[in-house]
């Protein structure tokens, strides 16, 4: 069981705020704001390779702290990306009527039991 300002942690990565910075969609998880991000982003080599890391979310936390049991290979994760993925396209498609070049992607390590949803831009 987690403690209540945990789970509004990870319960707010479900429809996080949003920058559109030069043309790029980046996920600001901890609303932070725009210069926050920027500083961030001035970390990478390029605004892409940024934006793959920061628009990166672990899940496996949340999937704990709302199931008392659940596998990585469950193909019922594919349903909670999917619910992520509906969430963040509609946002993004309200705030700045783009969502066309957006995609969601799940990355597994099994090793690591770690499921992460990504917002992917081209």
């Amino acid at each position: 069981m987690t403690d209540l300002h945990t789970f509004a942690l990870l319960l707010g990565d479900l429809s996080p705020r949003t920058e559109l910075i030069d043309g790029r969609i980046f996920l600001d998880r901890y609303g932070r704001g725009k210069a926050a991000l920027l500083k961030e982003i001035a970390k990478y080599d390029n605004a892409k390779t940024a934006q793959q890391w920061i628009n990166m979310v672990p899940i496996d936390d949340f999937l704990d702290c709302a199931v008392s049991d659940w596998s990585i290979n469950d193909p019922l994760i594919l349903e909670v990306v999917d619910i992520y993925r509906r969430s963040w396209l509609s946002t993004i498609k309200a705030q700045y009527e783009i969502c066309d070049d957006l995609s969601v992607e799940v990355l597994k390590d099994e090793s690591a039991g770690d499921v992460i949803v990504r917002l992917n831009q081209l």
